[in-house]
């Protein structure tokens, strides 16, 4: 799965059906967490594809699901 495919499925899958894909990758985050997350990244911008994600929603994330399961999810989002 492509980055911006695994970014819309993150949005807008089930979160059972997210938090099972990313399991498979060892990432484990609750449905809470994906819910939290989805707050988060709610306010995405095409412009990120360029510029790149700003610092604070990335530190936003970071804070949801601590520094651990933050890398996990970002290497897999890379």
């Amino acid at each position: 799965m492509k980055k911006h495919e695994l970014f819309q499925f993150l949005m807008q899958g089930s979160k059972s059906e997210v938090r099972e894909y990313l399991l498979q990758y060892e990432v484990d985050l609750s449905k809470s967490e994906i819910k939290k997350l989805r707050t988060v990244f709610a306010e995405a911008n095409p412009t990120w594809l360029l510029m790149g994600v700003p610092d604070s929603v990335l530190k936003s994330a970071e804070l949801v699901v601590g520094s651990e399961k933050y890398e996990k999810l970002m290497g897999r989002l890379k």
